[in-house]
């Protein structure tokens, strides 16, 4: 059973490289922007927004996409 994840694509890359990456993309029609950076301090799981608030955010326990993959491999009828 294939499993097909259809949603955003996150890049982590040198900032350095954003602007190739972008254009190279755009170049393929795909739209992009920088929305973040990585950082090594864990107080700053955070989300700045354009309006200047900060919102922090929260680790999920789960990833809720592997309960319901599981559930749906359970319940195949068999060997595809």
């Amino acid at each position: 059973m294939p499993a097909v994840a259809e949603g955003p694509l996150l890049v982590t890359a040198e900032p350095s490289h954003s602007q190739r990456i972008i254009a190279a993309l755009r170049k393929e029609g795909i739209e992009s922007s920088v929305i973040g950076k990585v950082s090594a301090d864990t107080s700053m799981r955070v989300l700045h927004r354009q309006d200047g608030s900060t919102v922090p955010l929260a680790t999920p326990a789960q990833d809720p996409f592997w309960p319901a993959f599981l559930k749906g491999l359970a319940s195949a009828p068999g060997p595809v």
